[in-house]
């Protein structure tokens, strides 16, 4: 067996007690929120006998080691429970709104990935210039500003000022409907009119979650891209007489891209975060919007939903940035 697959083996052994380990905490935070779902449900107006049939159906009247035993069987076999908001299985919920949030999400992390390693390189090959600390300070700021004032920022002058993105909501649904998401499924049906307005219809929300992100990208790129260069290998490149742009794009960016793997994979939990407030302003039926409307209503069965699907979708991240490390450095496979 090639060494990639020992080291894909012992990354999935670490990321199964992991994935216990979010549904152990997901289970805890349920039940250590001062409320219980089955009184909520009908707020002050409670019939006793609908309210022992409620803790039947979310196993309350059983010891917690059953209660987390019948959640995690619950889990596994794709039974999230009903939602109290919408009367619909919590699964089918997020089947509906998940697709926007992960096309938001991939947007946001591209547009960090792209906007951060272009503005790191340029500062380190441009060291200690004009152009070095004008990148310096945009990095400082757009890291500084939260989320809810870069959206409006941005909707105030593409969208009020002078139109030329939109501001609210989802673009036209493609011709057929394969993934649930808007991009994806149009280009598999050739709906090139209905991918160009969905595309333009996330811009805006994308680049919002992307400017922290993309600023800690680009400080932490020129940083390990100026050490990298220092090293011997570099100035080997240079005694051989290969010209900058390759020694820095093809040589020096492999190496520097290591910590900005671990980096980039940690901030796509961040954009999980961040769609609660981006989603929100741009009126956007994402994961974010409905967890917020779930959590005013004290909906348990979805914020637990909602709340394992994040997660999951956090160590899936990470389980595809450990493979990265593995393609960029053959070192991490020993």
């Amino acid at each position: 067996m090639s060494e990639f697959k020992y080291y894909l083996m012992r990354r999935l052994a670490t990321w199964i007690p992991t994935l216990i380990g979010v549904i152990l905490i997901t289970f805890i935070v349920s039940h250590v929120v001062p409320a219980m779902p089955a009184k909520n449900a009908f707020f002050h107006k409670v019939n006793p006998q609908v309210l022992e049939v409620l803790k039947k159906e979310f196993y309350l009247d059983k010891p917690p080691w059953e209660q987390f035993f019948l959640y995690t069987r619950d889990l596994l076999t794709g039974h999230w429970g009903t939602s109290m908001m919408t009367n619909r299985p919590v699964i089918r919920d997020l089947e509906t709104y998940y697709p926007v949030t992960i096309q938001l999400a991939i947007l946001g992390e591209i547009l960090i990935i792209v906007q951060g390693i272009v503005l790191g390189v340029i500062a380190a090959a441009k060291q200690n210039t004009i152009i070095d600390q004008t990148i310096r300070v945009i990095a400082i700021i757009g890291y500084s500003m939260p989320y809810f004032l870069l959206a409006i920022v941005l909707q105030y002058i593409f969208f009020y000022y002078t139109n030329l993105l939109p501001g609210f909501g989802l673009g036209k649904e493609p011709k057929c409907h394969v993934t649930g998401l808007y991009l994806l499924d149009s280009l598999m049906c050739g709906d090139f009119s209905s991918f160009t307005d969905n595309l333009k219809h996330f811009i805006l929300p994308a680049w919002t979650l992307s400017i922290p992100g993309m600023a800690v990208i680009a400080r932490l790129m020129r940083g390990s891209l100026l050490d990298t260069l220092g090293s011997d290998f570099i100035d080997f490149c240079m005694m051989k007489g290969l010209p900058e742009r390759i020694i820095v794009w093809k040589h020096a960016m492999k190496n520097a891209l290591i910590p900005i793997v671990t980096v980039a994979a940690l901030q796509f939990g961040g954009l999980l975060g961040g769609a609660v407030i981006t989603e929100t302003i741009f009126a956007l039926p994402g994961v974010g919007r409905y967890s917020l409307q779930c959590t005013y209503a004290l909906d348990f069965p979805s914020i637990m939903g909602v709340t394992f699907l994040m997660g999951l979708t956090f160590l899936i991240m990470n389980l595809i940035a450990d493979l990265l490390y593995a393609f960029l450095d053959p070192r991490v496979r020993l």
